[in-house]
């Protein structure tokens, strides 16, 4: 909401964001870019808009992270649940 109201200078009890889930987001759940789009879309339009990128715009401008693979063990009870957890020091990062 911040960087909406930011963008489009409007005060920030005039600004409504409807959140979509996004199962799916990748990258997206964090990162806001999109918002700013939309926004400075809407405030040269003067309209409401809603940004949907394609999943090819999504994946080739997205925010990629380091890739990393954590090694762990546990062990669970009998009713199903976790009864123990233990995590390695030799997690790597590339």
């Amino acid at each position: 909401m911040d960087v909406i109201a930011g963008v489009s200078k409007l005060p920030k009890e005039k600004v409504t964001v409807h959140t979509t889930l996004m199962g799916g987001g990748f990258g997206r759940r964090y990162m806001g870019d999109f918002v700013m789009e939309a926004a400075q879309i809407s405030k040269v339009t003067g309209k409401p808009v809603m940004a949907l990128w394609t999943r090819e715009d999504d994946m080739q401008h997205d925010f990629y992270r380091p890739a990393s693979y954590h090694r762990f063990s546990g062990a669970l009870d009998e009713k199903g649940g976790l009864a123990a957890w233990k995590t390695f020091p030799d997690v790597h990062f590339h």
